[in-house]
């Protein structure tokens, strides 16, 4: 699917007009890196993998490793019980920690389609453009960087919200003691808000 925009003179943080770029010099010149094996470091916060790239990858291999990395960067853990998800990917500078190049902000197609090709690695097989950009200078790297999953938000909310109600009515039923049942629902419906808020402001905390 190309991409339309202009080429770019310098590298940017959104690795999808960085392939753009590299889509543009293809035809200009062959696939003949003067490596063997490329290091490519993809970083999750303060986090980071090493990626050895060989030689004779095409972007779908390439595609595939950063999605192992990110795998493998996120834990089983956060994979399952995580409310975050992956928003974009994008191109930084990779000493010691990822410093972003370029504008700040991608556009939400770029991100969306990043993600897709992450989890469709075949749709770029045979092509190189990722692996131009990605190994276009051993001082970049690339970085993980995830945003809250409305989908999960909503389930656990819409969840909580059900549980405190079904507490309320379980009580009622029992106890025949209505008022009781929903001051108890109270009770928990506060303690769940207060749960999701000091998620919510530790989000704005690098550890």
């Amino acid at each position: 699917m190309p991409t339309p925009g202009p080429v770019l003179g310098e590298l940017e943080n959104d690795i999808e007009r960085c392939a753009y770029r590299g889509a543009q010099s293809a035809a200009a010149a062959a696939w003949k890196p003067a490596w063997q094996v490329f290091g490519v470091k993809a970083f999750r916060g303060r986090n980071y993998r090493v990626i050895a790239i060989e030689e004779s990858w095409d972007d779908e291999q390439l595609l595939i490793a950063l999605h192992d990395a990110y795998k493998k960067l996120r834990g089983r853990f956060f994979r399952w019980f995580s409310l975050k998800g992956l928003s974009c990917l994008q191109v930084n500078d990779a000493y010691i920690y990822p410093q972003r190049v370029g504008p700040g902000r991608t556009t939400a197609h770029r991100n969306m389609r990043m993600r897709y090709l992450l989890q469709h690695p075949d749709h770029m097989r045979g092509k190189r453009e990722f692996m131009r950009v990605l190994t276009e200078s051993p001082e970049y790297g690339v970085e993980f960087v995830e945003r809250w999953d409305m989908v999960r938000v909503c389930t656990v909310v819409i969840g909580s919200a059900l549980l405190s109600l079904s507490i309320a009515v379980g009580y009622g039923c029992l106890a025949k003691d209505w008022s009781t049942g929903f001051q108890i629902a109270s009770f928990f419906s506060q303690t769940f808000a207060q749960i999701f808020v000091l998620v919510g402001c530790l989000d704005y905390q690098e550890f």
